[in-house]
C-alpha cells in the first residue's frame, strides 16, 4: 500500500506546484488502456464553476441516495484525508482499494512522462472504482477550469455550472469572459443548469449552449430563511431545506434541486446534506467558523454572513492561502477584524506568511504571522475574549488542518 501512495505522490501534482495540463489527450489515451471506464452506462453529472461546486455536489449526492440510487461521488480537494475524494454511497474509498487501483494504473504510466498527473491518476481511479461498484450515477466535481480538466473526459447526462468569478486568473485568464470560456468547455449538449451570472459570463454560457444544442435552465427561487440551523428556499411552489448555513446556499440548493428534478428525483429530501469546511460553525464559549473560501467573491460572502449571523461579535481571522491566489483582494476584506493571524498549511503551494505580512502592513491590518495552523489557532484562542468569534478561512487546506486539530482537541482526555 505504501508503495502505491509513494508512486502517486511522485507524479506531477499541480495542486501542490501550481500550473495546469495542456491537453486531455494523454489522459484519454490512459483511459483507453484501462478499458475506457468512463464510458460505462452509469448516468453522469458534471459540476463546474468558481464557487459552490462542492455544496451542489453534496446536495445532488444526498438527493440521489435518498431516492435509492447507488452513487459514486468525486470531489477535490480533500479536507483531511485523500480517501474523501472518491466515495460510493457517501462512504470514502478504503485505503486498500485506492492503493489497489493506483497499482492497477501504475504500469500504464510508469516511465511515460506526461501520461498522467496526480489528479488525473486519482480521476482514473475514481472512474474504475465507480464502474466496479456499479454506481447508477456518477457525480463529478470539476477540479480546475473545465475544458482541460480530467473530469471532462466523460460524456455527461447533465451539466451544472455554479457561480463564476475571478479565480486562478494566472491559469484560466484575467477576465470573467476568459474564465467562463474555460468553464463552458465542459458543455457538450444535453441539459445545462446554471444560476444568474454576470452578463459576460452568461453570454459565454448561452453562446456555448446554442453551439452545442444544449438546453439552458436558470432556476428562479425565493430565499425564505437562512440562519444557524440552515437555509430554506421556495422553488416552483415547493419548499426545500438544507442544514448548510449561509444565504449563498440558497442558490446552491436551487441548482441542486433543479438538477435532481432533471434526473427524475422530483421531491428530494436534502435535510441530511453534509459538507464540512463550508461555513461550519464549531460551538463553544468563543464560536469558531471555518470556511474554505479561497477567492474574494467567496470570502466577501462568508464575511457578510458572519457579520449577519453573529452581529455583536468581534472576529479574529486566522488566514492562510495558496500561492497564485488574489491575496491582496482577499486580505483587504479582513479590514474589520479585531486581529488577523497569518498562517500556512503544510503544503508546498502555501503562500508564505512573511509575504502576506507585507500585504497586511500595506493594508493597515492588525496582523501577526505564524508558521503553522496549530500555532495560529493557539494564538487566536489566547487572544479571544467572550463576545469574540474566530474565523478560519482563505484555503481549504488551512481549514482541513484546523478541523483536524480542533477535532483531536475535543476528543483528547482532559
Amino acid at each position: 500500500m505504501n508503495n502505491a501512495f509513494s508512486f502517486l505522490n511522485s507524479l506531477l501534482n499541480y495542486e501542490q506546484t501550481g500550473g495546469y495540463t495542456k491537453s486531455l489527450e494523454p489522459f484519454l489515451e490512459l483511459l483507453e488502456k484501462l478499458g475506457n471506464p468512463h464510458e460505462c452506462r452509469a448516468k453522469k453529472v458534471l459540476v463546474a464553476g468558481t464557487k459552490g461546486k462542492g455544496s451542489v455536489v453534496a446536495h445532488i449526492t444526498r438527493g440521489l441516495l435518498g431516492a435509492g440510487y447507488a452513487v459514486g461521488t468525486y470531489i477535490s480537494p480533500h479536507l483531511i484525508d485523500i480517501t474523501e475524494r472518491i466515495s460510493f454511497n457517501a462512504r470514502p474509498i478504503s485505503e486498500d482499494d485506492l492503493a489497489r487501483l493506483i497499482s492497477l494504473i501504475k504500469p500504464h504510466i510508469l516511465g511515460k512522462r506526461g501520461m498522467a498527473t496526480w489528479f488525473e491518476t486519482m480521476t482514473a481511479a475514481a472512474f474504475i472504482y465507480f464502474r466496479e461498484r456499479k454506481a447508477d450515477f456518477w457525480v463529478l466535481e470539476v477540479g480546475l477550469g473545465g475544458r482541460l480538466d480530467a473530469t471532462n473526459a466523460v460524456s455527461q447526462d447533465l451539466t451544472v455550472i455554479t457561480r463564476i468569478g475571478l479565480d486562478h486568473t494566472h491559469i484560466l485568464g484575467e477576465t470573467l469572459r476568459e474564465i467562463a470560456s474555460e468553464k463552458a468547455g465542459v458543455i457538450k449538449g444535453g441539459t445545462v443548469i446554471t444560476c444568474a451570472q454576470e452578463p459576460e459570463a452568461m453570454e459565454v454560457l448561452s453562446s456555448r449552449c446554442e453551439e452545442r444544442g444544449a438546453e439552458l435552465i436558470i432556476p428562479k427561487y425565493e430565499l425564505l430563511s437562512s440562519d444557524l440551523s440552515g437555509t430554506r428556499i421556495r422553488l416552483d411552489g415547493r419548499e426545500y431545506r438544507t442544514p448548510l448555513v449561509g444565504r449563498f446556499q440558497g442558490e446552491n440548493l436551487a441548482l441542486a434541486v433543479t438538477a435532481l428534478r432533471a434526473l427524475g428525483v422530483m421531491d428530494p429530501d436534502l435535510s441530511g446534506t453534509r459538507h464540512p469546511g463550508r461555513f461550519q460553525v464549531i460551538s463553544g464559549e468563543v464560536p469558531i467558523v471555518v470556511d474554505g473560501a479561497h477567492n474574494p467573491l467567496a470570502l466577501s460572502e462568508v464575511l457578510s454572513e458572519t457579520r449577519r449571523l453573529f452581529p455583536n461579535k468581534n472576529f479574529i481571522a486566522v488566514f492562510g492561502a495558496s500561492r497564485g491566489k488574489n491575496l491582496r483582494g482577499m486580505m483587504s476584506l479582513l479590514s474589520g477584524s479585531k486581529k488577523v493571524i497569518l498562517t500556512r498549511a503544510q503544503t508546498p503551494r502555501a503562500a508564505e506568511p512573511f509575504f502576506m505580512e507585507t500585504e497586511a502592513k500595506d493594508l493597515a491590518l492588525k496582523a501577526i504571522r505564524t508558521k503553522r495552523v496549530s500555532e495560529a489557532l493557539e494564538k487566536a484562542m489566547a487572544t479571544a475574549r467572550p463576545g469574540d468569534l474566530i474565523l478560519v478561512t482563505g484555503s481549504l487546506y488551512v481549514v482541513g488542518e484546523a478541523i483536524r486539530i480542533l477535532e483531536n482537541a475535543s476528543t483528547a482526555p482532559s
